[in-house]
């Protein structure tokens, strides 16, 4: 008996990201491109009406592409299958809520035929109706290197920059075995901050985005002196006195760690991953043993942790379809 497909099969990846980067609080992100080291722990509803992914997609399909009638693009006798291979940590700070709206986007996009008309610059700016972290949802949707902007013109701006391809830079990220809740990572930081402490992290921003929009293997000095001195740059780049002083008492050995930042050679930067309570580690050498420095402090504070050495991810999010065969 031949059943004939209501749609074409089609995949949506979208990769992981980490979100401030130390001094760029709700303005710089990057793209991860995560692997299948990482064991879930998180328990994730597959009751459509509880799924997150699945709620966020039914609004997606009523409120932007104006269909309120799901049975005009899906019969009542049929059912669409989403099959979902998550590798990006839950509650984490790796923007799995992010990638979550980001996907439904996608997914929506395809059931509703929009795939001319919605476009990245599209969807940016309707995910962040689903989503206020702007920062997470630039490098999930467009990759690379991303810095946000918000306006009081009802958009916001995002301007992404490559980060190095299979180079010697990499996003060592340590993920401790327990959450922190965005809302509580966002109370924990003061409405108001001193002109000294906005001044440190402005100049900072300008800093790390110099740096990592420049950066190439060659960026590296090789004699030990120039590599140290290179060293205190690097990790001066991603200090933070915003949130991360503020959140250091949800994450118990988060204050000991930024003061590591020259500990190992190798060492680009340190800093909280969005809201944590993972911990970024951009390195350009020595990746297990700066991971290794990481867990083993987290384990004074009798938390278990596991680590990944990750590529930067240029592509963002991607949809693909199989070839179609006569």
């Amino acid at each position: 008996m031949n059943r004939q497909m209501l749609f074409q099969p089609f995949t949506v990846k979208v990769p992981g990201t980490s979100a401030n980067l130390g001094c760029g609080y709700d303005t710089l992100s990057l793209a991860l491109q995560f692997s299948k080291e990482y064991n879930q722990d998180a328990v994730i509803p597959t009751d459509v009406d509880k799924n997150f992914l699945t709620t966020t997609l039914y609004s997606i399909i009523q409120e932007e592409a104006n269909v309120k009638d799901l049975s005009t693009i899906i019969p009542s006798d049929k059912m669409v299958l989403l099959d979902i291979d998550n590798d990006i940590p839950v509650g984490r700070g790796m923007g799995s809520s992010a990638a979550t709206i980001v996907t439904a986007i996608y997914i929506a996009k395809q059931l509703t035929n929009n795939s001319s008309t919605w476009t990245k610059d599209t969807i940016f700016q309707m995910a962040i109706k689903y989503e206020p972290s702007a920062d997470n949802l630039s490098s999930a949707i467009f990759g690379g290197f991303n810095i946000v902007c918000s306006t009081d013109l009802g958009y916001t701006i995002c301007k992404t920059t490559p980060l190095p391809d299979r180079s010697l830079l990499k996003g060592v990220v340590v993920i401790p075995h327990f959450q922190v809740l965005t809302m509580e990572a966002r109370t924990a930081v003061p409405s108001s901050f001193s002109k000294s402490d906005v001044i440190f992290n402005l100049q900072r921003i300008s800093l790390l985005t110099n740096l990592l929009s420049t950066f190439g293997d060659d960026s590296i000095p090789k004699l030990e002196q120039d590599r140290l001195n290179y060293q205190k740059v690097t990790t001066h780049s991603l200090m933070d006195k915003i949130h991360q002083p503020y959140r250091s008492k949800l994450v118990p050995g988060l204050a000991d760690l930024l003061q590591m930042s020259t500990a190992i050679d190798g060492l680009f930067g340190i800093c909280l991953s969005g809201s944590g309570p993972t911990v970024l580690l951009l390195a350009y050498d020595n990746y297990e043993t700066i991971a290794n420095m990481c867990q083993d402090n987290f384990s004074k504070h009798n938390i278990k942790s596991n680590h990944m050495i990750l590529e930067f991810d240029n592509l963002g999010a991607t949809i693909t379809t199989p070839p179609l065969h006569n």
